[in-house]
């Protein structure tokens, strides 16, 4: 995993399982994954993938055809009993309070991931 998070093509990856793994050892199950989504029909990339989250690094503004992806991540973790967050830390404001009014968890700094994550990684 470590060498899948080095070499992402989003380099914010590693950084991020590298924060995940400092806090929560051995938590993190895949990174870069692809998993058959049957919503999507079709296989679907998933960034980081721990214990009981699913985790989307976004590391740019754009935020464009983001909506449609962040649903089908989020139905696709709720089905596998998982709960799903957005790291964007540099999304702008508007677009995270668009994507939050619609059910997305969207966090822009590491302390905030980390919170969320303790709800849920035990």
């Amino acid at each position: 995993m470590f060498n899948r998070a080095k070499n992402s093509r989003d380099p914010l990856v590693f950084d991020v399982f590298c924060t995940i793994e400092s806090k929560f050892p051995g938590s993190v199950l895949f990174v870069n994954e692809e998993k058959m989504d049957c919503f999507l029909g079709g296989p679907r990339e998933l960034d980081i993938i721990t214990k009981k989250c699913i985790i989307e690094v976004k590391s740019g503004k754009k935020v464009r055809k983001g909506l449609r992806q962040f649903e089908g991540q989020k139905r696709y973790a709720e089905s596998r009993g998982k709960i799903h967050i957005v790291y964007a830390p540099k999304m702008p404001q508007i677009a995270r309070n668009t994507y939050g009014k619609m059910g997305i968890t969207i966090v822009s700094n590491y302390t905030d991931l980390i919170n969320m994550m303790k709800e849920h990684e035990k």
